[in-house]
């Protein structure tokens, strides 16, 4: 399945069981109203789930993000199928809005940048050399910024290369790696990593709300999310915070003491505490994390494009003086 065909499955079985449908119904319905590929799918789903398996292994089989087993398997502990299913709907879906919306963005950017990248290539190998056979030709030495800016230009396709293989390794070294590594270096970075701690925070305050809300204790939770293997470094944290309380220290400074989570967190659960009111604040909290993430995702988005035009444009005007500069140099050598 696509991005788009999971969040689309994942919200109309989360609907269907809202209306009173059993899981099994509501994936054997789904696959009647779909395509001969999806029915082809929630076939073998059925076929897994009369087997007894649970549904975040059926879906393991077809490729669902991790993030989305790892709430399907909360939702095992705490009952609330349906929430948690419309939930994983709801976030492929703002994943698949966010990766077009940037995709728009640079399309015309990196076409202009391709368009650069071959008019650099051309004024290397053709034009600069002709302008150095020049100089020598008139016994011209060419200022040292003039140099300079020559040198500059003839190593930018270079450096343009070099820049997408770089970031090809460190894409394919985090592939493999695993995601607590991939983290701890990401939280290395202070803008990527204030808004990395506010996603795992908005995720793990749901998730502890709805399993507390179903009547499982703070204890139990947190060996819950140590125990899931899909979401690796939740089950680390959260291991290591669980040791801590064993050890007699309160939540709240466990919490703190934590890289992976906003220190806001400590104080919204000794509030919720307080007020026998925790799984609900914490609900409120994780709401109003995810509404500050949409919107510096939108503002992000919004800035590419101003972002991408300002480095080709630098690029251009460099170009154009390093074509134009030359002749002036000469005019005024004559």
């Amino acid at each position: 399945m696509k991005t788009e065909e999971m969040a689309i499955f994942l919200d109309r079985i989360g609907t269907m069981l809202q209306k009173g449908y059993s899981l099994y119904e509501a994936i054997e319905l789904y696959g009647i109203l779909e395509n001969e590929k999806i029915r082809k799918c929630t076939n073998e789903m059925l076929v897994l789930l009369k087997q007894g398996e649970p549904l975040y292994i059926v879906l393991k089989y077809f490729h669902f993000p991790n993030m989305i087993l790892a709430l399907l398997y909360f939702s095992e502990k705490h009952g609330n199928m349906a929430f948690s299913l419309i939930e994983s709907g709801r976030m492929l879906t703002e994943k698949t809005k966010n990766t077009n919306a940037v995709k728009r963005q640079l399309k015309y950017p990196l076409f202009l940048l391709t368009f650069l990248l071959i008019v650099l290539m051309i004024v290397t190998k053709q034009l600069l050399p002709q302008f150095q056979h020049l100089f020598q030709s008139l016994n011209y030495e060419a200022p040292k910024n003039l140099q300079l800016m020559l040198v500059g230009i003839k190593t930018l396709p270079y450096l343009f290369v070099s820049c997408f293989i770089v970031i090809l390794i460190v894409y394919m070294v985090f592939k493999v790696n695993k995601q607590r590594m991939k983290l701890e270096i990401f939280f290395k970075f202070p803008i990527i990593s204030k808004y990395l701690r506010r996603f795992t925070t908005q995720f793990f305050s749901l998730h502890l709300s709805c399993l507390l809300a179903s009547g499982i204790s703070l204890k139990d939770c947190f060996s819950i999310f140590s125990k899931q293997q899909y979401v690796l470094f939740i089950a680390n944290e959260t291991e290591r915070i669980n040791k801590r309380l064993k050890n007699g220290e309160k939540i709240e400074d466990a919490i703190i003491s934590s890289n992976f989570f906003e220190k806001e967190l400590a104080k919204v659960i000794s509030h919720g505490q307080a007020n026998s009111k925790l799984p609900e604040d914490l609900l409120q909290y994780s709401n109003l994390l995810q509404e500050d993430l949409q919107k510096a995702m939108n503002k992000g988005i919004s800035l590419l494009q101003p972002l991408a035009f300002l480095i080709i444009g630098f690029v251009i005007c460099s170009l154009f003086v390093t074509v134009i500069l030359p002749v002036f140099q000469m005019v005024q050598a004559i």
